[in-house]
């Protein structure tokens, strides 16, 4: 080892391209996160198996659940065998696919909806409207963290409003298109399940933090899976 470059943090694997959009913001947040801890110029040490995003949006929509998880499989080893000391996924729909994998290995892994449920209790709320594809905005992994690890109740949008924050999602934000008139529809289904009884927002799709934002509405208390997430890894690799 050279000397002066012993490094000080362990390496995390991003299972990304799930979109390269959100890989991309998980990609700056763990850097810019790490920097602001350690300093001087330091970043992350950070592997990334990126997925075909077309292949994807394929298997999600047509529900083809085993046949993604054996296209994910390989790239999940590839980022075990390059040394990674923890894996996370930069998706909330695809840990569906990612969580048997990951548990396949014996690596520490962090799943996305646990910082969002801790942070969910430790301010005192009871129900969380999830925003997300429609594969999200259904009971799935991520619903069943949220009631059955953290004692959160969940609200979802009704048919309507999941096709619509679906169809953002997948014909916008994953291409990194952010519309007005967009914001405005999905705040319109964010006020009605604060309406209906949510008391808190999760932004339960790593692109939305592109659409909503905290501001949008000051007394909604919003919470982006993707920055807590991302703050999570970086908690473990600077762990002494």
């Amino acid at each position: 080892m050279v000397p002066g470059t012993t490094s000080i943090q362990r390496q995390v694997g991003i299972l990304g391209g799930m979109s390269d959009m959100s890989t991309h913001e998980y990609y700056r947040l763990i850097n810019h996160e790490i920097n602001n801890r350690l300093g001087g110029w330091h970043t992350g040490e950070i592997f990334i198996a990126s997925a075909d995003f077309g292949i994807i949006e394929h298997c999600v929509r047509n529900a083809l659940w085993d046949e993604v998880i054996d296209y994910l499989r390989p790239k999940v080893q590839a980022l075990v065998d390059a040394g990674s000391d923890l894996l996370i996924c930069a998706s909330n729909t695809m840990h569906r696919a990612a969580l048997p994998l990951f548990e396949e290995q014996s690596l520490p892994f962090i799943h996305i909806s646990d910082p969002t449920g801790a942070a969910i209790v430790e301010a005192g709320l009871k129900t969380v409207a999830v925003l997300g594809t429609r594969q999200t905005m259904e009971p799935s992994v991520i619903s069943e963290r949220y009631e059955g690890t953290h004692g959160i109740g969940v609200m979802f949008p009704g048919d309507a409003g999941k096709t619509i924050i679906d169809d953002i999602i997948f014909d916008e934000l994953v291409k990194g298109v952010v519309k007005e008139e967009s914001k405005a529809r999905a705040l319109e289904i964010v006020d009605g399940l604060i309406g209906a009884g949510a008391d808190c927002l999760a932004l339960s799709c790593t692109e939305l933090c592109l659409l909503l934002e905290q501001s949008d509405r000051p007394d909604l208390p919003m919470f982006d899976t993707t920055t807590l997430h991302a703050h999570a890894a970086v908690d473990f690799l600077l762990a002494k």
